[in-house]
């Protein structure tokens, strides 16, 4: 498969929402008072482009497509050099019968794979051994240990399996820093059978020990706890001290024998990425709700009388499976530039989106929608290198909703998130010839794409860095300056609304605006 002159679409997952009252295309439609629907002025941009145009190909990259939807099997990217269902490489690139797309969540025998695990416990399972060494020691760890730890503690809190491991690691330690916290009490008080909790205050750390010592910790856990029934003897709480850590690893064996990893079942070398030619051609597979719809935003046929109406009109779609449920591997990621919020070799993700830079291949990504600042906590891949290059073919999106205001749960950041776009109850299509609304930052991506193929289909000579760059800058504020930030599920109950304008939360300032773009590349074309 050739990936060289389209412009792929790398999207995250995305949650579906109930119908509302708006619009069916509201996201295409012009603001105005009247019906208040905050769109991208799709419609009224169509009224001002040459009406000759050149077809553009976009790889929308999800989870599984339905490519026999009745308002999608006509705008098909087709794979002229391949016979359809031959079981043959006729065009001798590695991909047999590749002829819409490529599924790479697949075997080659056409049976496919689901499920992967989060990245976080991938990683962890890398350096479970150490942190339990780490997480041990009684005794003062060095400041590079210290650093090391938390660098595990940080991986285990993307993953709900991994937090119940270290609840469950952490209340194993309290159970053996009360062993230790019991021999000093007989020590310390030699004729008694029992204790109390004025006897146990009197083992208080001091000094180095109370900072430095893990085995202080369990002092201050049951100094703390005890301290709200200080009647109680110390041989009950001793008794039970491992109960909490029997609770936690019920717990953590329950949720991670949830956790299914199918990847190793495809065969492929994962650390070889010269290792490619793997997968097969099903793409209906998985969960193909998501690319569909996703597909359909882009570039359903306009005009047909049928459902929708996508954002391009003279486009090709190109479907490659290889977003999983969880998180796709690193390899998936480096060779097509999908998303996940961690990654082990981001320099080999960097390496591939800067190759995609020099082929002018344009990546649309969904900048996530977990209600955080991801300046502070960058997802995976990210616009910026390592180097502080910020690639000049990387757009990322986060998505706006009919009056103007953000999607409660997108992701922004002053220097990371480029611009919002109509991403609230957008109407696409589902698998068998129906349709439903999707909400995200990859709807948002996905009207994204769709504008740029637009604009390139008109302007085949505009670049990747151009379409990114004039869709950044033609993007308008809202009427109303203030809108509330977003925040996470984590943080939501303990923080007040913040009231701040679009220029903080992205980096052009504002919503995507299809007129405002075009002029600029008009203007420019003259």
């Amino acid at each position: 498969m050739n990936f060289k002159h389209f412009l792929p679409l790398a999207l995250l997952m995305c949650g579906l929402s109930a119908e509302a009252q708006t619009s069916l295309d509201w996201h295409l439609s012009t603001f105005n008072p009247i019906d208040s629907l905050f769109g991208a002025r799709i419609t009224e941009a169509y009224s001002m482009l040459p009406k000759k145009s050149k077809p553009v190909t976009v790889a929308v990259i999800s989870r599984g497509f339905d490519v026999e939807h009745e308002d999608l099997k006509d705008v098909l990217w087709t794979n002229p050099k391949e016979k359809p269902d031959n079981g043959k490489d006729d065009d001798k690139n590695g991909y047999i019968d590749d002829i819409h797309g490529w599924n790479f969540l697949g075997k080659a025998d056409g049976t496919n794979i689901t499920y992967t695990r989060e990245e976080a416990s991938r990683q962890f399972d890398k350096v479970r051994t150490r942190f339990e060494q780490l997480n041990a020691l009684g005794k003062k760890r060095t400041d590079a240990e210290n650093k090391e730890l938390m660098s595990y503690m940080n991986l285990a809190k993307n993953s709900q399996a991994e937090r119940l491991y270290m609840s469950m690691i952490f209340a194993k330690n309290i159970g053996v820093q009360m062993e230790e916290l019991d021999r000093r009490l007989h020590k310390m008080f030699p004729k008694d059978s029992d204790f109390t909790f004025e006897q146990f205050q009197k083992l208080a750390p001091q000094g180095a020990e109370a900072r430095d010592s893990i085995n202080s910790m369990g002092f201050w856990v049951n100094a703390i706890t005890w301290s709200f029934s200080a009647n109680e003897k110390w041989s009950k709480r001793f008794a039970h001290r491992y109960d909490t850590y029997e609770k936690n690893k019920q717990a953590y064996e329950a949720a991670k024998a949830k956790v299914k990893d199918e990847r190793a079942e495809v065969g492929d070398n994962l650390d070889d990425l010269d290792d490619n030619h793997y997968g097969n051609n099903q793409l209906l597979a998985g969960n193909p709700t998501v690319g569909t719809g996703l597909a359909g935003i882009i570039g359903a046929r306009r005009g047909n009388g049928i459902g929708i109406d996508g954002v391009a009109d003279n486009v090709r779609l190109m479907m490659v499976r290889a977003v999983p449920e969880g998180e796709a591997y690193d390899k998936e990621i480096i060779l097509l530039a999908s998303a996940k919020p961690l990654s082990d070799r981001q320099d080999f993700l960097n390496l591939a989106i800067a190759e995609a830079e020099k082929k002018g291949v344009l990546i649309v990504h969904g900048a996530g929608d977990t209600g955080n600042n991801i300046d502070n906590a960058p997802t995976s891949p990210s616009p910026v290198a390592a180097d502080g290059h910020r690639f000049a073919n990387f757009i990322n999106v986060a998505a706006s909703d009919a009056d103007g205001d953000l999607f409660h749960l997108a992701d922004y950041g002053k220097k990371n998130v480029d611009v919002f776009a109509p991403g609230v109850n957008i109407y696409t299509c589902d698998t068998g010839d129906n349709y439903l609304r999707l909400s995200g930052s990859n709807a948002a991506a996905a009207v994204v794409a769709g504008v740029a193929a637009l604009y390139k289909s008109r302007y085949p000579k505009l670049t990747a860095a151009q379409l990114r760059q004039f869709i950044i800058d033609g993007a308008r504020q809202k009427p109303l300056t203030l809108v509330t930030q977003p925040s996470n599920a984590e943080t939501a109950d303990n923080q007040k609304p913040v009231e701040c304008g679009y220029a903080d939360l992205c980096v052009s300032g504002g919503i995507l605006d299809a007129v405002g773009t075009l002029k600029l590349i008009q203007k420019s074309a003259k």
